[in-house]
């Protein structure tokens, strides 16, 4: 992760290394979040312009303003918000302001599930009220068959793309009899961690399971399979899931976690 990020950065390279070309999306702004690095990676394989910006609280209202009318003077085709928060609804909000409402489109990468958070319904809600307002053309949640009145719902479902990657990047495993797993998610209800450590655990070939996740602990002996291992990049995990045999990352929320896909 860059540590030393500026407060919205523009095409950084981990935004953009691993991009598509194309489809008839270059004119397109992906706007998202420094710090959310599911999303972040979702939006880094998408052809089009890349703005990651700050954390919440970072901006004044005039920062902000100055921040929709750059955006205006470079004239994308679309743009689409992923995700959303205080500062991006701030944003969209700025954006709207300027008479750019119609080429606005939000993309929920959740599902209702996570409302039992506060802060994850706050957001979400917050998105619906733009649409509602009109301050935004369209927006989608990433759940089959989502709907809600009055608010300008995309339907069809959208998936993401995946990381455009080098025929010398990939490579091919086969299951020997001694397999290693990987599970790249982090401790927490949405991500599963432990029943995937489990399922992994109880299979007699499983030899290994390399886990990021420091406070995994499973029952008695089982934890002898487990390795824990420090992240340290993106990249360091495309090397890992080559190395394995198998990626567990079965998530409980209809979310659609890149790690499936890169895998």
């Amino acid at each position: 992760p860059d540590l030393n990020e500026p407060t919205f950065h523009w095409n950084a390279l981990r935004d953009t290394r691993y991009a598509h070309r194309g489809h008839g999306l270059d004119d397109v702004l992906h706007v998202f979040q420094q710090q959310w690095f599911g999303i972040r990676a979702a939006a880094g394989s998408l052809p089009g312009y890349k703005l990651a910006v700050w954390p919440e609280g970072a901006l004044d209202h005039a920062s902000k303003l100055a921040l929709a009318r750059k955006i205006q003077q470079l004239k994308p085709q679309r743009i689409v918000v992923h995700g959303m928060s205080d500062a991006m609804g701030d944003l969209v909000e700025a954006l709207a302001s300027i008479g750019m409402s119609e080429c606005i489109f939000v993309v929920i990468h959740g599902a209702p599930a996570q409302w039992c958070s506060p802060q994850e319904a706050r957001y979400a809600f917050r998105a619906f009220e733009l649409g509602r307002s009109r301050k935004i053309r369209r927006l989608h949640v990433m759940k089959p068959g989502f709907e809600l009145p009055d608010v300008p719902i995309y339907k069809p479902l959208l998936f993401n793309m995946s990381p455009l990657l080098k025929k010398d990047d990939l490579s091919k495993n086969s299951f020997s009899g001694n397999e290693t797993i990987l599970i790249p998610g982090w401790s927490g209800w949405r991500k599963n961690v432990q029943t995937n450590a489990l399922a992994a655990a109880l299979c007699d070939s499983v030899k290994t399971i390399l886990v990021f996740d420091h406070t995994l602990s499973l029952p008695g002996s089982l934890n002898k399979k487990i390795r824990k291992i420090d992240y340290t990049s993106r990249e360091q995990t495309f090397e890992m899931i080559k190395l394995v045999d198998a990626v567990m990352n079965v998530s409980i929320v209809d979310c659609h976690p890149m790690v499936h896909i890169e895998a």
